[in-house]
């Protein structure tokens, strides 16, 4: 009897622990608006996100706003491509980063779906749809810079705004109340947005 209570209690923890670890996101998102050269909405445009790295497509029709949205959407390069009946089509080149909405507003303008109109740009200096802080550590310089004692908490110091407290400098680890204490010569980093 005690096994199977044993048993059901692990089995809602698990359930429970699942349901918090859900929060926690790897994913971005896109969108954006579909409007023409005088600024009018466009509904029913057809924009298609691809991802380049791995060609997988997403497809969705703008609202009748002329808006849409892409959600969960795995970090990497990207492709948008939108067309609409009686317009050129528009395309752009991008990457989404973890937690990161990326915005891509579309003017068409008017002629034959076989135009395109290629746009190029570069990223933007200020997220405008979320006031959340991150930053994304590539892969490449995860693997590539040294880390000692292969502690990820150094990669905080690459974050831009963070400065770090070494906690052999005497700061405080842990719970709020600072009952643990600090490990002399440690290099663990807490974050400390400026």
């Amino acid at each position: 009897m005690r096994k199977l209570a044993a048993t059901l209690l692990g089995m809602l923890l698990m359930t429970v622990l699942g349901t918090v670890a859900l929060g926690q996101a790897a994913t971005g998102a896109v969108n954006g608006t579909v409007t023409d050269t005088s600024g009018a909405v466009i509904p029913t445009a057809t924009v298609t996100l691809v991802n380049t790295d791995t060609n997988v497509q997403q497809k969705v029709q703008t609202d009748a706003t002329g808006a849409f949205i892409f959600v969960n959407v795995t970090p990497g390069n990207y492709s948008l491509h939108v067309e609409a009946a009686g317009f050129k089509s528009w395309t752009t080149s991008f990457a989404v980063g973890v937690s990161q909405t990326v915005t891509q507003s579309a003017s068409l303008a008017v002629g034959a779906v076989s135009q395109t109109v290629q746009v190029s740009s570069t990223a933007q200096l200020l997220e405008p749809t979320t006031t959340e802080l991150g930053s994304v550590i590539g892969q490449r310089s995860v693997h590539d810079l040294p880390l000692n004692g292969r502690n990820f908490t150094q990669l905080l110091i690459l974050t831009p705004g963070a400065s770090p407290i070494s906690t052999g400098q005497g700061a405080k680890l842990g719970d709020q109340d600072g009952t643990t204490s600090a490990i002399p010569n440690s290099a663990f980093y807490q974050p400390a947005l400026q």
